[in-house]
């Protein structure tokens, strides 16, 4: 198991992991990797959960934030089993047989790659601030096995994966991804022919937003945006892309479209649909602009004169 994080209280999450090990004995070990946190308390208090642990655990301790995609090249580096299950410093597993149940499905070694889905089983209370973001979500990003299996790189989300270790070194994660967004899809995009399986065992994700920090997790990304497109010709095959194309050259500038898009999600007296497909208004218009910016960048660049 596999956990990255920065300032984040992790300890319930390795209370409960450790729990959870102790009946895979042997067969499992939990590594954490604090990536340029100031508080290191919480390092602190990780290392004396651990020296009590039944099972092998491990920190690591990097002294400036090294980046989404570099902090998990370094966690797969420095794992010593056949699988690596990623989770996010905000997940809880939702069933007590949450590692049994990857155990099963990887001993034989004939997959590349289970993920188990995401949830908000263990979210009693929504804040009404919240509300979109679980409507969004739910609708994105919180489904079955069964409709993540008809699509199965695009959710390869690294909140709750098990990967073959081996994969992830001839595949690493592209560390030009620092900031938030894209790196996973980029990673998946680049598989190519592989084994994966999307199984019933999701996590709870607890790192709740509001509407105004959702919008600001997109407008964070607009340089992976950027990347991911130059990256991965693949990624121009998806909805998002598409979608974020067409706006791009349509008269109404981006920016506007954008404004009108914010007021949609931030007006709570409105219809959920409505404030849901304002979000996805959002981020499409906000990645116009960048495919706008990069098209007059390019218009821009004066032509080599022709040859005499």
């Amino acid at each position: 198991m596999a956990v990255p994080y920065k300032d984040f209280d992790v300890l319930p999450l390795a209370h409960r992991l450790v729990a959870m090990a102790a009946d895979c004995a042997g067969r499992v070990e939990i590594l954490f990797a604090d990536d340029g946190s100031e508080d290191r308390d919480i390092g602190r208090r990780l290392l004396a959960l651990f020296a009590g642990a039944p099972v092998a655990c491990r920190l690591l301790s990097f002294a400036a934030n090294i980046g989404r995609s570099a902090i998990r090249n370094r966690l797969a580096q420095a794992a010593r089993g056949l699988y690596v299950l990623y989770l996010d410093a905000d997940m809880l597993p939702d069933r007590a047989d949450f590692l049994a149940r990857y155990l099963r499905h990887v001993e034989s070694g004939a997959l590349d790659v289970v993920c188990g889905g995401r949830s908000y089983l263990q979210v009693r209370d929504w804040p009404a601030a919240q509300a979109l973001y679980r409507y969004f979500s739910l609708r994105t990003e919180c489904v079955g096995p069964q409709v993540r299996n008809t699509r199965p790189l695009w959710y390869l989300l690294t909140n709750n994966l098990c990967v073959q270790r081996r994969l992830l070194l001839q595949h690493p994660f592209h560390e030009s991804f620092r900031g938030w967004g894209f790196e996973d899809a980029d990673w998946a995009l680049k598989l190519g022919d592989v084994r994966v399986l999307h199984i019933d065992n999701p996590a709870t994700h607890t790192g709740l937003l509001d509407e105004r920090e959702l919008l600001s997790k997109y407008d964070s990304s607009l340089d992976n945006f950027r990347l991911i497109c130059r990256s991965s010709p693949e990624f121009r095959r998806f909805a998002l892309y598409r979608a974020s194309r067409m706006l791009a050259f349509v008269p109404l500038p981006a920016a506007l479209m954008r404004m009108l898009a914010r007021q949609l999600v931030l007006t709570r007296a409105l219809p959920m649909w409505l404030r849901y497909l304002g979000v996805h208004g959002y981020r499409a218009a906000s990645y116009a602009g960048v495919l706008r910016q990069d098209a007059l960048r390019r218009l821009a660049r004066p032509r080599a004169a022709p040859h005499a």
